[in-house]
């Protein structure tokens, strides 16, 4: 159950004297996502790194289940947050789209209404600007680059409902993918300081077991015509490898895209074999070795890997 897996929220109080809190993160390992598909899947990502910083000590919060997001009225008070994932290995080209989500953590208390219950509002989102890790962040380390969008919390997980929020961050993702922008992570930060009631939301960080996601949905990629791939050979009846008649029959397939096939018998001219898909011919042996080639030819001139095999005629 939620409440079992998740401690109660810490409440910071304005009064009391602060210290620099520890953030403790796991190294963040760059995920290289190997794409082979060969039909439309989703891919879902967890951050290398996320963050919340408190304004009031310009430090990230103690916690390491949450990610706060609220407003303040801009009297010192408020939070935000930061999330990065690593999109190495993803191509652009083959992205249909891109989606965060975050899980609405539980209410963590009931006497307060800033920092404890939610107060539900709009979330905004933007590219952050600039580089940053959870060592080092601070309240001056927020810079908001590019506006992502907006979403709005209504209401918190419970024990039997989870809440998860999303938000469609497809173009930012495919600029980091393409390399027309870099990836420093999400920003996410009140979408008004002022408007009240102020939002006062936590989401569930990484640590946890409903870390945000990225999740990557790829478009099926587009097979090149039949005709502009090479065709392909089968022998299904193998040939002895030694034999006492003068003559054999070869049988086999061919994939569609196959124009023609050939033989070579002994270094010979290529000879047409009639059929295509489904072919056949005989062909007359000398005494001792003969070497057989078979290979089929595109309407393109693409040329098979060719099916080469001896055959020993015996006295």
């Amino acid at each position: 159950m939620i409440a079992a897996q998740l401690p109660a929220r810490i409440f910071i109080s304005h009064s009391r004297k602060y210290f620099k809190p520890m953030k403790i993160r796991p190294t963040a390992i760059s995920l290289t996502v190997l794409l082979i598909c060969l039909k439309a899947e989703s891919i879902t990502l967890t951050p290398v790194e996320d963050t919340d910083v408190y304004q009031f000590t310009t430090f990230p919060t103690s916690t390491t289940f949450s990610l706060g997001v609220n407003a303040s009225n801009n009297s010192g008070h408020s939070q935000k947050t930061l999330i990065k994932f690593s999109v190495a290995g993803l191509t652009a080209s083959i992205m249909k789209s891109a989606k965060l989500r975050l899980y609405v953590l539980p209410d963590a208390s009931t006497g307060s209404g800033f920092g404890g219950d939610l107060v539900p509002g709009s979330v905004s989102v933007f590219a952050q600007e600039n580089p940053w890790s959870v060592a080092t962040a601070l309240w001056s380390t927020f810079s908001a680059g590019s506006f992502v969008g907006t979403f709005n919390v209504a209401t918190a997980s419970t024990n039997s409902s989870p809440v998860w929020v999303e938000l469609d961050v497809s173009e930012t993702v495919k600029s980091w993918v393409g390399g027309t922008s870099v990836n420093h992570g999400f920003l996410l930060q009140s979408a008004s300081e002022t408007i009240s009631p102020r939002i006062s939301v936590m989401f569930a960080s990484m640590e946890t077991g409903f870390a945000p996601q990225l999740v990557i949905d790829q478009a099926e990629p587009i097979s090149p015509p039949a005709a502009d791939l090479k065709p392909e050979l089968r022998i299904t009846n193998n040939p002895r490898k030694s034999t006492r008649q003068k003559k054999i029959v070869i049988r086999g397939t061919a994939t569609s895209n196959a124009a023609q096939i050939y033989y070579q018998i002994n270094n010979s001219s290529p000879k047409a074999i009639a059929g295509r898909e489904n072919w056949n011919f005989s062909v007359k042996l000398k005494p001792g070795q003969n070497k057989i080639v078979i290979f089929a030819i595109s309407e393109k001139g693409e040329k098979s890997k060719s099916k080469a095999f001896k055959v020993e005629r015996k006295k």
